[in-house]
């Protein structure tokens, strides 16, 4: 099972997540293939999946389908995969089939299908049963094929929004703890009889400023702190 081999403890189900998520693609395929479809309008040439068209164009298209005007400088990679599975203009022909089979998939009203589909995503200990059609058994493993590569490509989109977030709370976690430090450094500094007021006002300065020097100097003992401070305002000095 993608999803929970990627991420064991994710949340992430065929309803609602998969279908409302798939839905939202086939819509996306529709505007999009009548897009493409348009004289005069393509994906652009650096490979980027983007619709390359001029303001005329794409005012006419929007005019014609309000969904699509988010579209145009956002980039469009599954394309090919969704022709597979929503496609009407499939060269192998048996195309109200094919999107009849991709249907089924997506709304389970194939059940055949749609329980291979949750046992897929649900559970990698279950067998798939294979159908005693060879033809629709080549189908439907393509339908699937293209499910997984979706996605495991979601998986890793969520993986990575994760990843993203537990930095982020990590670094505000840090910064929290960095200024709590920085409110402290006056305190600290009181406990150093050695340095005069106008010499505490700068290492304060010099303290804040550098986070590493504070980090540094919250571990030492109230002798070395001493000892660093002196260091740090002679070498201040000494610039």
């Amino acid at each position: 099972m993608a999803s929970k081999r990627e991420i064991p403890n994710t949340e992430l189900r065929v309803s609602p997540h998969i279908n409302s998520k798939i839905a939202t693609w086939k819509r996306d395929y529709h505007s999009l293939s009548n897009i493409l479809n348009r004289s005069g309008i393509g994906f652009n040439s650096d490979g980027g999946h983007r619709i390359e068209c001029n303001d005329d164009q794409w005012a006419q298209i929007v005019k014609s389908d309000s969904h699509s005007k988010h579209m145009r400088h956002k980039a469009w990679p599954f394309y090919e995969h969704w022709k597979m599975i929503f496609g009407k203009d499939r060269a192998s022909g048996g195309l109200a089939e094919e999107v009849s089979e991709a249907d089924d998939v997506l709304h389970g009203s194939d059940a055949s299908i749609a329980d291979e589909f949750d046992a897929f995503v649900d559970s990698d200990t279950k067998s798939i049963p294979s159908p005693p059609a060879p033809k629709k058994a080549l189908r439907k493993r393509k339908v699937e094929e293209v499910m997984e590569s979706m996605l495991d490509a979601m998986t890793k989109m969520n993986k990575n929004t994760s990843d993203r977030l537990n930095t982020l709370s990590m670094r505000i976690g840090y910064d929290f703890d960095l200024s709590t430090k920085r409110v402290e450094v006056a305190k600290m500094l009181d406990g150093i009889p050695e340095i005069t007021k106008k010499q505490k006002f700068m290492a304060c300065d010099i303290l804040v400023k550098e986070p590493e020097r504070l980090d540094l100097f919250s571990g030492f003992s109230i002798v070395d702190k001493a000892d660093y401070i002196i260091h740090n305002l002679e070498e201040k000095l000494a610039m």
